[in-house]
């Protein structure tokens, strides 16, 4: 039997906990709050969108998932049309760690967030 790889996926939206696309992490293991290490921007309009000018960390929460896991956020995001997953510095606890993260290619939000914290303008349960 095939051993299952794991990925470490970064997500800063609607995939945190507390929001309706959760529901595709709920097997994920949960590694804890986490930042970017390089400088992003973030900004949303119906859902957020961290794309590669650098204004601010962006705040989120890191996963480890499986294969399936993985592809299944890659039809959520609609990987190559609106977003790519490319694989950048996460830090957490103080530790580094590459991780996949979805980078909105088609432009960018309406809605600044300055603080890179999704939770700071769309509290959690919202959808």
């Amino acid at each position: 039997m095939m051993e299952k790889k794991s990925h470490l996926v970064f997500v800063y939206g609607t995939l945190m906990h507390g929001y309706h696309n959760h529901v595709l992490l709920e097997d994920a293991v949960f590694l804890g709050e986490a930042e970017t290490v390089e400088k992003y921007r973030l900004t949303y309009t119906f859902f957020p969108m961290l794309t590669e000018p650098p204004e601010v960390h962006v705040k989120g929460e890191l996963y480890q998932v499986d294969d399936e896991a993985l592809a299944n956020l890659d039809i959520l995001e609609d990987i190559p049309h609106l977003y790519q997953r490319k694989k950048i510095p996460i830090q957490i606890n103080q530790e580094k760690h590459l991780a996949w993260v979805y980078v909105y290619t088609t432009g960018e939000g309406l809605y600044e967030i300055p603080t890179g914290n999704y939770r700071d303008v769309r509290p959690r349960n919202f959808s």
